[in-house]
């Protein structure tokens, strides 16, 4: 099974704890670090070269559709997951339209499963 080296990316420190926690039920989800905003994000991307960078939406600086918009243009081979508190519908077309999955915090023990298993088949 291959490892997929993550990136978690939320301003809330106590979120990405419990998300890493989470995250530590699938063996192919290797946290190699942690950033609270996008600047922070694209210099770890650039030193880690990860297989996934889970987004929250609400960043302080660039937004999270904004830091994906970069991580796509720079590191094509990087896959995106927003996971975040909104569960506006327009924030959940517009991560459609990205091509990324979408989950909410509120409902993220259900949710993530399904992605997480998309994620270890690949």
């Amino acid at each position: 099974m291959k490892i997929t080296r993550t990136i978690i990316v939320d301003d809330n420190p106590g979120f990405r704890r419990v998300l890493r926690r989470v995250l530590r039920r699938y063996p192919f989800i290797e946290v190699i670090s942690e950033a609270e905003n996008g600047e922070v994000t694209m210099d770890q991307v650039k030193a880690l070269d990860p297989d996934l960078v889970t987004v929250d939406i609400n960043l302080p600086g660039m937004d999270g559709f904004e830091l994906a918009r970069m991580l796509r243009k720079t590191y094509p081979g990087t896959r995106i997951i927003f996971i975040t508190l909104n569960g506006n519908k327009a924030f959940r077309r517009a991560a459609a339209r990205m091509g990324c999955p979408y989950v909410a915090k509120v409902s993220l023990l259900e949710d993530i499963s399904s992605v997480m298993e998309k994620f270890g088949a690949n």
